[in-house]
């Protein structure tokens, strides 16, 4: 006789230990000798009391029990009950010479995990291999997962994040204790609600649609940003499937841990039970079977079972039925919907006398079972799938269990780790070593890491066994490189802040940011650039030498000319991944690959970039806009110190001029007064006219001195009207207010000046006195447009000007004349400077003074020439 197909159970190739219990040894050495001589998969030893049964199972090791119903010194339920109370869920099976219904049920209410009828013959030797193997391999797949879910819960405990998971319809399934604490929502609340109904508020929100692409796409999300409920900005990692969502959400919050309602539990039912005659008429219906069946339609006996029921009439329940009845082989099968919309275990029983079927309803253990797998399935996605690396750790320190997504960036893989000693493959990382050794001595410990450049935050705990002794250790690290690194990045941002409020240019400034970049993003390639009123365009401020060597040097950036104009027109940061597509780049053959232009506000725009496409990550892009923030500060603090410096230096001129202006006054004032005074006593005694007119001349000299001193007072502001202003009536003016006796002026085509036309009638008429006062009452005088029209001039056939005296006459007080003030070149070079203009001191043709003026803004051109001479 062949030999019963073999199955051996998944990962597990060991001989099963089966223990038979029968009342004849002959009988039981013919069932190990065919069972392990046709199966060698089977290692069986027989014993044929319930005594020896009992003892065996209470000593002994075994993966499977089979006993017949009549023992020596008692029954096989008797040792069934022995079983169960020993190892609750040890398969056992009940092997029978005679179906007896009554054994049959009391059995399977027991628990029993099959009923086998024996007839003679080696065939029933291989079906009763086949239940062996099959209630063995059920019991172990059963006991993997839950050992396997009791790992992966007590690795996800260890996890701080918050963590919820809903179905494809949107309720919530899941909703961890960290959750719970940062919401102040239970799970027992919130579980079985529509996520959307219990936060409408935040339907709209950038985590809301990350939500709703992950259940339409069915790929994974990840996004950062501020979620209302959590008060908080948090990274939310969203894994779908088939069946709904799991949502990790970081939020810093403390380590929780959350409470395991992982184990099954299976209740058990009393069975229904009801049998048919070889005619398939219903001879016996119990009470559980009659109120199934009445659920749907009224069942008596003698009713014709397909007749009752046709709906099941060729469908894959009524064959096995016929099958049972046709074979005389006992059955056991699993439906769904026969009585009503739930799931069934029915196992048949052929007799010469008709069928006998007992069935319960399977539907809560199917969904305790399934929930198992869903759970086992939901935790193990979680676990692969978060920023962590999980291990559990024997007391030798090999790797039972590896598992993360942080484990990716380094050599170390899961696959790698497992099976391997902690110790071996971190033995020159101490923290890891050390904080390992401390665990597995019963401490639980946290400590943080780099590995590889990676920086990871670890926890480690011991696990204790029921006498108190550690027995393996759990670890989990969080890949902190990220944070790390941003802490990192704050602290140069700090040092940076420090730096920027010592320098005082915005040409430091823009040095200081450009060196920061590197500092604190760490990229060496950078530049800023000012943009500049005049030309209303972007010039280069400062850039690295690592942007010059690549680069050389930054070209000035027109309107509309290059992505860099674009980031300071638009006023946002832009990112370009890969320059080589962007078309509007201001150089195409550019060897940088990838940039970020960062607006520096109205002030200009800072650019970081790099030769290798995508550098730069989000946290790259925060770290500059927060730089650029700070940068702008400084520029704006730059300027408005230098407006102050500039502000004081011109008081401290004016202060200066002042001080000068003041001790001229009291020296030149000071002179005619003493000669006025001392005449007038000499006149007092003699009354000679003469002395009278050397009072008067005092007087007039004094009087003119008040005259320039007013005009100085009353005009030395430097600001001006602007207006169209005809030069050739503002000359002739000012000719009429000086005493030019026999002196001639010419003025030649003029035009139309940009200018303040009193202040311009000042500057004449000083020009002119200053010409009749040295020249002589007979000098000539011209006033011209400048052969390049850049401004005009003012000249005289006088003795003009010593070069040694050309660059103090322009001081107040300074005066070669006995009879001049001082004042007037210096009025008219403030007046010049007021309106903009340069003034130069030379030689004329004739030998006499020239003054030429630059700089003017003519609003026409000479058409005309005009000579004026005095009446």
């Amino acid at each position: 006789m062949d030999g019963p197909e073999q199955r051996p159970p998944a990962e597990d190739h060991s001989p099963l230990a089966v223990l038979y219990v029968g009342r004849d040894p002959d009988f039981a050495d013919l069932v190990e000798t065919a069972l392990e001589r046709h199966v060698d998969a089977f290692d069986v030893r027989t014993e044929t009391s319930l005594i020896d049964g009992i003892s065996a199972v209470e000593t002994g090791d075994f993966d499977c029990v089979v006993c017949e119903n009549h023992l020596r010194d008692g029954d096989g339920l008797g040792l069934l009950t022995a079983v169960r109370a020993q190892s609750p869920m040890l398969p056992c099976i009940l092997y029978v010479a005679d179906g007896d219904e009554s054994v049959a049920s009391r059995a399977i209410s027991m628990g029993v995990s099959d009923y086998v009828r024996r007839d003679s013959g080696n065939e029933d030797f291989r079906l009763l291999a086949n239940r062996i193997r099959n209630a063995v391999d059920q019991h172990r797949v059963q006991s993997r997962l839950v050992e396997s879910d009791s790992t992966l819960t007590a690795v996800y405990e260890r996890i701080s994040d918050g963590v919820f998971a809903v179905d494809d319809n949107w309720r919530v399934v899941y909703w961890n204790e960290p959750l719970e604490a940062q919401t102040n929502i239970s799970a027992e609340e919130i579980r079985g609600h529509d996520l959307r109904e219990l936060f409408p508020k935040a339907r709209k929100s950038d985590i809301a649609h990350a939500l709703e692409r992950a259940m339409v796409t069915q790929e994974p999300q990840t996004i950062e940003t501020f979620v209302d409920v959590l008060d908080a900005r948090v990274e939310a990692r969203i894994y779908p499937d088939e069946d709904g969502l799991t949502v990790c959400v970081r939020d810093g919050t403390d380590a929780e841990r959350f409470d395991p309602e992982h184990k099954a539990v299976f209740s058990r039912m009393t069975d229904a039970f009801f049998a048919v005659d070889d005619a398939w008429r219903l001879t016996y219906v119990n009470d559980r079977a009659e109120a199934l069946m009445n659920r749907t339609r009224d069942v008596e006996l003698g009713d014709h079972l397909w007749e009752a029921f046709p709906e099941l009439v060729g469908t894959e329940v009524h064959q096995e039925y016929l099958e049972a009845m046709e074979s005389g082989e006992p059955k056991t099968l699993e439906f769904h919907g026969m009585l009503s919309d739930a799931w069934y275990e029915a196992r048949l029983y052929p007799s010469e006398s008709g069928l006998s079927v007992y069935f319960r309803d399977t539907t809560e253990k199917r969904e305790a079972a399934q929930e198992l797998r869903d759970r086992h399935t939901r935790l193990q996605t979680l676990v692969k799938n978060l920023p962590v690396a999980s291990a559990v750790v024997d007391t030798d320190g090999t790797v039972t269990f590896s598992e993360g997504k942080a484990l990716e960036p380094l050599s170390i893989t899961p696959k790698i780790a497992a099976g391997e000693s902690i110790f071996d493959l971190y033995a020159d990382v101490p923290p890891i070593v050390d904080g390992l050794r401390r665990a597995l001595d019963g401490e639980a410990v946290n400590f943080t890491v780099e590995i590889e450049g990676q920086t990871f935050e670890a926890w480690a705990e011991p696990v204790f066994d029921d006498d108190g002794t550690v027995e393996e250790a759990i670890v989990v690290a969080i890949d902190v490189t990220d944070r790390a690194r941003l802490e990192y990045a704050l602290r140069d941002l700090q040092t940076v802040a420090r730096d920027l409020l010592q320098v005082e240019t915005r040409d430091e400034v823009a040095s200081v940011a450009v060196d920061a970049v590197k500092e604190v993003v760490g990229w060496p390639i950078a530049a800023v650039w000012y943009y500049d009123d005049e030309s209303q365009s972007l010039v280069p401020a400062a850039e690295s030498d690592s942007a010059r060597a690549m680069v050389g040097d930054a070209p000035i950036f027109t309107p509309d000319t290059g992505l860099v104009w674009d980031a300071y027109d638009t006023g946002e940061i832009q990112v370009y991944d890969r320059l080589e597509t962007e078309t509007d780049a201001f150089n195409p053959d550019t060897p940088l690959e990838s940039e970020v232009h960062v607006p520096l506000g109205e002030y200009g725009v800072l650019v970081a970039g790099s030769s290798e496409s995508d550098s730069f990550s989000d946290i790259d892009v925060d770290l500059l806009r927060i730089l650029s923030a700070t940068v702008s500060s400084a520029i704006e603090r730059a300027e408005r110190e230098q407006k102050l410096r500039d502000r004081e230096s011109e008081l401290a001129a004016a202060n200066e001029r002042l001080d000068e202006f003041v001790s001229v006054v009291a020296h030149d004032l000071r002179n005619p007064l003493s000669v006025a005074k001392g005449y007038l006593e000499i006149a007092l005694d003699t009354h000679d006219p003469e002395h009278f007119e050397k009072i008067e001349t005092a007087l007039d000299r004094m009087n003119l001195l008040v005259d320039d001193l007013l005009t100085l007072a009353r005009h030395g502001s430097p600001s001006v009207e602007r207006e169209a202003v005809e030069l050739r009536s503002v000359v002739t003016h000012a000719w009429s207010f000086v005493e030019t006796n026999d002196a001639t002026l010419q003025a030649n085509g003029l035009g139309v000046a940009v200018g303040d036309g009193s202040r311009l009638l000042q500057l004449f008429e000083n020009l002119f006195r200053n010409a009749v006062e040295h020249g002589g009452s007979a000098v000539d005088i011209a006033v011209g447009r400048l052969d390049d029209d850049s401004g005009f001039y003012v000249e005289d056939d006088g003795p003009g000007i010593s070069e040694d005296d050309r660059q103090q006459v322009f001081d107040h007080g300074y005066t070669t004349s006995t009879t001049g003030t001082g004042f007037g070149l210096a009025i008219v070079r403030d007046i010049a400077d007021a309106h903009g203009w340069s003034v130069h001191l030379s030689e004329s043709d004739c030998g006499g003074a020239r003054f030429e003026f630059r700089g003017v803004e003519w609003v026409d051109n000479p058409t005309h020439e005009q000579e004026v001479q005095n009446d």
